[in-house]
């Protein structure tokens, strides 16, 4: 079992800082420039006995000061990379790291729509796992994200297969005080899809892990088709290694295989083993 991947924590812009590093930069190198020109002693010439006396110049405060004309220079810069900054800081867009489709939303650019997708990898029969529908391969499982159900009437899921029926070893999907008590370390979890809709092949992913920790059984592995065509599944766990008596897990399941990191999952099930 991979490690459990968090998802991606959400990234701050960081213009606001770039913006002070930039124009406090530009504002010190001003100054400087300004300080070593000031104190920068003019060169005395040398008095000639056989020259004619100099011709009479103009106040150090009458003419224009080239430190003057670089601090101008330099302050008029800083303002331009000021406001460029913050233009861009104040258009861009926000980085909020969301998991496409978890909040009800269209599926992002370049991401499959569930119904698609499961027509995506049913045609490629010989070579399915080439095709992740646009998605990212999945690094490992995460049991305590939301992973929130997938209700057959959110337009995200129109014409997908969805689960409908799912058992433990023969006991009906329950949680809390409902759920059952199995007599073996070695259950077989098995679903039903939505039939009469979708592609003429499904395939599955089935996960189970702690009702409210992690275990060592904690596993997302492909379901094993029932039926010719996929829309009966099951996952036996006895491939996998024994359960722990008195231990309770949760599992769910969704018609898409592992490598296809999409939504489209059960409600989480619960057991315990006797």
């Amino acid at each position: 079992m991979t490690t459990p991947s968090e998802l991606p924590p959400r990234r701050r812009a960081p213009g606001w800082g770039i913006l002070l590093a930039v124009g406090g930069a530009l504002v010190g190198t001003a100054v400087a420039v300004r300080l070593l020109a000031e104190r920068r002693p003019a060169p005395s010439p040398s008095p000639r006995p056989d020259l004619p006396p100099p011709a009479t110049v103009r106040p150090a405060s009458e003419r224009p000061s080239a430190s003057r004309s670089l601090f101008r220079m330099a302050v008029g810069a800083t303002l331009l990379v000021v406001v460029a900054v913050a233009v861009v800081v104040a258009t861009r867009p926000t980085s909020g790291g969301n998991r496409p489709g978890a909040t009800g939303e269209a599926p992002a650019a370049g991401l499959m729509s569930l119904a698609d997708c499961q027509a995506a990898v049913a045609a490629r029969t010989s070579l399915p796992e080439e095709e992740t529908c646009g998605y990212p391969r999945p690094t490992g499982m995460n049991p305590f994200a939301a992973g929130e159900a997938a209700d057959p009437g959110d337009p995200r899921y129109a014409g997908a297969v969805l689960p409908v029926e799912l058992s433990a070893s023969g006991a009906p999907c329950a949680a809390g005080a409902g759920r059952p008590l199995l007599g073996t370390v070695r259950p077989t979890l098995t679903a039903a899809f939505t039939p009469g809709t979708g592609p003429g092949l499904i395939l599955s992913t089935f996960q189970i892990t702690g009702l409210d920790h992690f275990t060592d059984r904690d596993l997302t592995a492909d379901g094993s088709r029932e039926s010719i065509d996929g829309r009966r599944a099951s996952l036996y766990l006895w491939r996998y290694g024994d359960l722990r008596h008195g231990e309770s897990y949760r599992w769910r399941v969704r018609a898409t295989p592992s490598w296809v990191a999409a939504d489209g999952w059960s409600p989480w099930c619960e057991f315990t083993v006797a």
